[in-house]
């Protein structure tokens, strides 16, 4: 549970106000500041099992409780206002298809003549055959996991743990510096550092909706310590970058589309299934899906590689490759959990994001200015999962469940 990482990043005096509880009688010494923990979990636990309790005894709560999630926006209208919003569009709208079509005409050269301006080098899960857990395949979980009133596909954290190392990426990664090694999240002083010693990729599960069927979506958060200049007047660059690749799974477990975008939302590629969709739809006064590739025909027992550029980190590339491919570097899987609840050397635990969703330790960007009148706070910064703004004209958000309903046209 959420409240449980929020119970435990409470510093000691927070808890002040529940000691005099726990206090039983005479002769009962103080509790310590986990047992307080350990306490308010159990309430907490016990409020919510009430709460839903509650909540069955209403007639289509079911349903309700499916169609009425809302994702709050993390765009501002006061500031579209400010910035002249109208006027913004047009500039706007212009480096959008530009670069669309610089990256566009990349993604035209084939894979083999793709030149690497440093050394390619491979980071994988290292895990040589496929996981096992107890003989399920991928789809009798989905299905077992789906048997739930909403028919979301909830899965246990060893299940998530064993179907998120089934798809975790091979990242085919250009490294010209440091800046382009993945690595483990650190505490650097009161912010967050990225050891690059330490290979690692976090993961996740999020839900999207597509003809009325909730669907899994593994998460997989690579950081690397730095986005470099490129050039004298780059207002993208600064400390602490990111990617957030995202595999879309049907329920027979082939993925139905892949997106990514960088941690601060911006750079959102779709590679959809042909299979499942027809192609974007074009809006007036609306950033449209970015299709570079389409994702090529899955094949079952091989996991899904990456191909990621220097410096700028843009992906440009996917494919499938097999198990059996050479890997000299083994990164780590990590539940995303620990990102929002890291120890620190204190002992106590603290998450890397501040209340606004945003990285703790001075990853802002320069274009935060030019790019004020879009509406998202901080625009540039890394940011935390939900967080995630991907427009700068219109608006859209990674984490919204409809998302490919809204900015697709599906097959019949």
């Amino acid at each position: 549970l959420a409240v449980n990482k929020e119970i435990e990043n409470l510093p000691d005096a927070a808890l002040a106000p529940w000691l005099h509880g726990l206090k039983s009688g005479p002769g009962i010494g103080e509790p310590s500041s986990q047992d307080l923990r350990e306490s308010l979990k159990a309430d907490a636990h016990e409020c919510a099992q009430a709460l839903l309790s509650h909540a069955k005894k209403n007639v289509g709560w079911s349903t309700l409780a499916l169609n009425s999630e809302e994702i709050p926006s993390e765009y501002r209208r006061a500031r579209k206002v400010l910035g002249l919003y109208p006027l913004f569009t047009i500039p706007i709208g212009l480096g959008i298809a530009n670069y669309k079509a610089k990256v566009s005409r990349q993604y035209a050269v084939p894979i083999e003549d793709l030149e690497p301006r440093g050394t390619l080098t491979l980071f994988s899960p290292g895990i040589s055959q496929m996981p096992d857990l107890n003989g399920n395949t991928v789809e009798g979980l989905l299905l077992k996991a789906s048997q739930n009133p909403l028919g979301i596909p909830l899965l246990s954290d060893q299940e998530l743990k064993w179907i998120a190392e089934r798809y975790a990426p091979v990242l085919e990664q250009d490294v010209t510096g440091d800046y382009d090694l993945p690595g483990i999240v650190v505490w650097q002083g009161p912010h967050m550092a990225v050891d690059t010693e330490r290979p690692a990729v976090y993961y996740y599960a999020t839900h999207a909706i597509l003809r009325g069927s909730p669907l899994l979506q593994l998460n997989y958060v690579i950081w690397y310590k730095q986005r470099p200049r490129t050039g004298l007047l780059d207002i993208e660059s600064g400390r602490i970058h990111g990617m957030t690749l995202r595999i879309t799974l049907l329920p027979s477990g082939e993925p139905a589309m892949v997106d990514v975008i960088h941690n601060c939302g911006c750079y959102h590629f779709f590679f959809p299934s042909e299979k499942i969709f027809r192609g974007p739809k074009t809006e007036l006064f609306r950033e449209d899906a970015f299709v570079p590739q389409w994702l090529p025909p899955y094949e079952p027992g091989s996991r899904l590689s990456v191909r990621i550029g220097t410096r700028r980190h843009w992906v440009e590339r996917i494919h499938y490759t097999g198990f059996s491919a050479g890997t000299p570097i083994t990164y780590t899987l990590l539940p995303y959990d620990v990102l929002e609840s890291l120890p620190r050397d204190s002992g106590r635990n603290e998450s890397i994001f501040s209340p606004e969703g945003i990285v703790k330790g001075e990853t802002e960007r320069p274009e935060r200015f030019l790019f004020f009148p879009a509406g998202i706070p901080d625009i540039g910064s890394m940011r935390q999962r939900g967080h995630h703004g991907t427009a700068l004209i219109g608006e859209r958000t990674f984490d919204d469940p409809r998302l490919f309903e809204e900015f697709f046209f599906l097959r019949k």
